[in-house]
């Protein structure tokens, strides 16, 4: 479309020039008429020079035109290579603007999975504190309730310990008491027979000895034979002592039994024979 145009204007300047020369060749006829004679020869030599000319004119300014067009085309393709690489460079820049943008994108994202990651290691922590923690104290309140169901258990083994050794001590001491009741009054009838016994065995002194007593202490040996026997509490009478004295041998031995023997072993006698 530009280089048409270009020769259409080209067309018009030329067809231009012609008209003009024509106007000069009418002008110089006129003036040579004036002048009243003019050579053909050298009018029709003028008007080859003028067309020659013309025609170096017009190629040298059809020259001139391509060379203005090839200036023209130099400098478009010089503005489109420097439109090209202008957009290379913006396109550079983009994509770099673009990449950094990507960069950075993704060193956010980095960052927030990197935040995201330690957030969830701290409540994962957290977590396993807690759930530490909730294992401790369970395991706490599981060791105080054990320790407390020890000393309840303990407690009660211990009360009933108690209760077991206050019975078998009651036990005891009623049996020690039955026993000593026992014992007691096996003592007292042993007392009894061996009163009675020395007592008709006692040789009765003349006088009269009513209300008399006196105390005996007496040692047996193996068998319930008297090994020893002496006044300890005298009647105040020798003779109803000596007396006394004299029964308590006659009447060895003594029927003691085994289980009150020991009793006996050392013992005081109190003979009253009234």
């Amino acid at each position: 479309m530009s280089e048409q145009w270009d020769k259409s204007i080209s067309f018009l300047k030329a067809l231009i020039l012609h008209i003009l020369l024509l106007g000069l060749i009418f002008f110089f006829s006129t003036e040579e008429q004036r002048q009243k004679f003019v050579a053909p020869e050298n009018i029709v030599q003028a008007v080859a020079i003028d067309e020659n000319q013309l025609l170096a004119a017009q190629r040298q300014k059809e020259a001139e035109l391509e060379r203005q067009k090839a200036l023209k085309r130099k400098r478009i393709a010089e503005v489109k290579l420097r439109e090209q690489k202008e957009k290379e460079k913006e396109k550079e820049k983009e994509e770099a603007k673009r990449k950094a943008e990507k960069k950075r994108k993704a060193e956010q994202r980095r960052k927030a999975a990197e935040k995201k990651r330690k957030a969830e290691q701290r409540r994962k922590a957290a977590e396993k504190r807690r759930k530490a923690e909730e294992r401790r104290k369970a395991a706490e309140k599981k060791r105080k309730a054990a320790e407390k169901r020890r000393k309840a258990e303990e407690k009660r083994k211990a009360a009933e310990k108690r209760t077991r050794q206050l019975a078998e001590e009651k036990r005891q001491a009623e049996e020690a008491a039955r026993y000593q009741a026992e014992k007691l009054n096996k003592m007292q009838k042993v007392v009894a027979r061996l009163t009675t016994k020395v007592t008709q065995i006692w040789m009765r002194p003349r006088g009269d000895y009513t209300g008399f007593s006196c105390v005996i202490e007496i040692q047996l040996k193996g068998g319930g034979a008297v090994k020893t026997a002496k006044i300890i509490t005298s009647s105040g009478n020798s003779i109803f002592d000596s007396s006394a004295i004299k029964a308590v041998y006659d009447a060895s031995p003594f029927p003691i039994p085994y289980d009150v023997y020991d009793e006996f072993r050392n013992f005081n006698f109190r003979f009253s024979p009234n």
